[in-house]
């Protein structure tokens, strides 16, 4: 069965869940045809490149290229393309490359990435920083060996050499303090690990130390993303996140009194222990125009509206004692982005009946 509420013009269907945004990128986007450099950025949702001094000083030691190219089979990329770090001529120095999220993970989210390495000579490898720029994640490859250290705690994770060798590495944020990773590794050999961390990821890094020049030493990367995680609760993410609990984290209770349910806060990004008025993010009516009655309303853009199952319409009806409720007979406009996931929608419902009333429909399922 499903419960609806009806209240401040917004009916909402039990369930769902809600996070914040996503970001994509891997070496086949345009930005990258000219190369590798400081401060590209492609694909969206995250900040610029930023190179080390020893990436670029007087020798290019990152480039775009095929991952096939340091040995074996198997590969990482995206059109022929995945992102290198190449000690090209031998430096003992620090190769390293930055890059930040545009948003630090949420829980809810899982960033994840590819690695293709071959040869074993030196250290390579990948950190996760935290705010701060504190590490609290690094895998690398070296001394005949591969290990993870996450918070503290090593792991030594499918260390038998294989010249065709992948990793897909992902975070997966549970709360806004940790969450677990999990290493995977293909072609030659097979392998899987996994543990937790403390802290979330707010920018990485790349690096490569004490390789000799043969391209069987560079090491590749590529596919960075950060996707909504299946099946997480992101409700009760969010009622955590508030400290609600018992009654007070049910969906119809409204624990600062400010007339708005929880679910109906939860859907538009809404504190339920704040008392925002009630009016902030509801439906409005902003009276008729020439083209009918002006109804806007707030909402979560496609991507984490689909993530969460969450499906918002305007229904409209000619009368409020026993509606029929319709979804059709009105000019919706395309949405228009407000901030972060949210976007404003304003439709217009014709005049033509002698009454028209209309109310923003959430079906959470």
């Amino acid at each position: 069965m499903k419960n609806t509420l009806w209240t401040c013009g917004i009916a909402m269907l039990m369930a769902g869940s809600v996070v914040a945004g996503t970001a994509h990128d891997n070496a086949a986007d345009a930005a990258y045809d000219d190369g590798w450099q400081n401060y590209d950025n492609g694909g969206s949702g995250f900040g610029a490149w930023v190179m080390g001094y020893w990436a670029t000083n007087g020798v290019d030691r990152v480039g775009i290229g095929s991952s096939v190219d340091n040995g074996g089979a198997s590969s990482i990329d995206t059109n022929s393309r995945s992102f290198y770090i190449h000690n090209v001529d031998g430096t003992n120095e620090f190769i390293v490359v930055y890059r930040y999220l545009n948003q630090d993970l949420a829980p809810g989210h899982t960033f994840s990435f590819d690695m293709d390495i071959n040869w074993r000579n030196g250290y390579k490898g990948f950190r996760a920083r935290d705010v701060g720029e504190s590490r609290f994640f690094e895998i690398e490859v070296g001394n005949n060996d591969t290990r993870v250290i996450a918070s503290g705690v090593t792991n030594f994770i499918g260390s038998e050499y294989n010249e065709d060798t992948q990793y897909h590495i992902a975070f997966e944020q549970s709360t806004s303090t940790g969450g677990t990773w999990k290493v995977t590794r293909s072609g030659g050999l097979s392998d899987f690990d996994s543990g937790t961390y403390i802290g979330k990821v707010n920018s990485i890094e790349l690096y490569s130390i004490f390789t000799e020049s043969g391209d069987q030493n560079a090491i590749y990367y590529n596919n960075f993303d950060v996707s909504y995680t299946p099946g997480f609760d992101h409700y009760g993410a969010w009622t955590n996140q508030y400290s609600l609990s018992g009654s007070d984290a049910d969906y119809d209770a409204d624990p600062d009194n400010d007339g708005m349910k929880n679910l109906e806060e939860f859907s538009v990004g809404r504190s339920p222990i704040n008392d925002e008025g009630p009016s902030w993010r509801a439906p409005e009516y902003h009276g008729n125009s020439t083209n009918g009655l002006v109804y806007v309303y707030t909402r979560y853009n496609e991507e984490k509206a689909a993530a969460m199952n969450l499906d918002y319409s305007l229904v409209i009806s000619d009368e409020l004692v026993d509606p029929a409720w319709e979804t059709n007979g009105f000019v919706e406009l395309p949405p228009v982005h407000l901030f972060g996931d949210l976007v404003t929608v304003t439709n217009y419902v014709p005049t033509t009946d002698a009454a028209a009333f209309a109310t923003l429909q959430v079906e959470a399922l």
